[in-house]
């Protein structure tokens, strides 16, 4: 039998995803992974993103916060719209 892993997408990905593509940025949807990998890679002025997508009252599993944890380099967990674009605005005042 095949390891079954998460591939449950929160309500506000797709409105994140969707601005973060209108203010320029490309964006590969990663939730399909499992095993704690985050949600979303986000390529902008020449910036790569690993961002985790959490609705307001969303709470990080085991796997997540393992895979967080050991990862070594950066992500973001990103609960808004407003979120997502104040880290492209300040990628692109850099």
């Amino acid at each position: 039998m095949s390891p079954r892993w998460a591939a449950r997408v929160d309500a506000n990905q797709h409105a994140i995803v969707k601005a973060a593509r209108w203010h320029g940025a490309s964006v590969h949807l990663l939730h399909r992974e499992g095993r704690g990998c985050p949600d979303l890679l986000v390529g902008y002025m020449g910036h790569n993103l690993l961002w985790e997508v959490k609705t307001e009252s969303g709470t990080m599993t085991d796997s997540e916060t393992t895979w967080h944890e050991t990862w070594r380099g950066s992500v973001d967990i990103v609960w808004t719209v407003e979120q997502a674009l104040d880290i492209l605005d300040r990628i692109a005042r850099e």
